[in-house]
């Protein structure tokens, strides 16, 4: 955990930041977090326990380099046995052990591709690295490069992430398919299934749903 009650742990060096070790979901938040948020949850992975380690509600992405994903949110915390409730803005640094992760476009040219299709796509092998595109500005960017990061196999602008589970991530965004003589972005939907090494392809399946503001990524970027 990267804050403490708002205040940055920026002074702590991230090896020796706080540490929880468990099974990290990020699915759906409730409504009354807002329309289409999304919230973190970490498990304990204690076999038969599922405990609650820790929430992060109104999830969004933040910079991802080979070690870590950093999400960022807000968590509740509660006093005086429930009756006061306050709320501080967070991030996690989510160290990504399952590497490396395989790539697969759920669109093309902004179509769906098909769960089924999806499911038996072994996926490209590489690295995947998130950023901000222009400095001083929220909006964040995917590049997936092969493992020495040296060619880029991809990249995914406007990214948000809605899916995370064992069955591996799953980041939206738009992408731009321009051709050689075109002179402006060609913007498309697409969604990124980034699954862990371990997943055996019998078990493999797509979990993830259209999202209502799914067009926002395109929207902003066509404006």
């Amino acid at each position: 955990m990267l804050r403490h009650k708002d205040e940055s742990r920026s002074s702590v060096p991230y090896a020796s930041a706080p540490r929880l070790c468990g099974q990290l979901v990020v699915e759906p938040g409730h409504e009354r977090w807002g329309r289409n948020n999304f919230m973190a949850t970490l498990y304990d992975r204690a076999p038969g326990d599922r405990r609650v380690l820790a929430d992060l509600f109104q999830v969004r992405i933040g910079p991802v380099d080979y070690r870590a994903m950093v999400l960022h949110g807000v968590e509740e915390e509660f006093q005086r046995r429930g009756k006061t409730r306050f709320v501080h803005w967070q991030a996690w640094a989510v160290e990504l052990l399952d590497l490396p992760l395989r790539l697969v476009r759920m669109r093309e040219r902004g179509e769906p591709r098909g769960k089924e299709v999806c499911a038996a796509d072994a996926g490209l092998p590489g690295t995947l690295i998130v950023d901000h595109h222009l400095r001083g500005r929220p909006d964040m960017r995917a590049v997936f490069c092969d493992g020495d990061k040296v060619e880029e196999i991809a990249r995914l602008h406007k990214v948000r992430l809605v899916r995370m589970a064992e069955q591996g991530i799953v980041l939206v965004g738009a992408e731009d398919l321009r051709g050689a003589r075109d002179r402006v972005p060609r913007w498309f939907k697409q969604a990124w299934w980034l699954k862990p090494r371990a997943l055996e392809l019998e078990h493999q399946n797509v979990w993830m749903n259209e999202t209502d503001d799914e067009e926002e990524p395109l929207q902003a970027l066509t404006s």
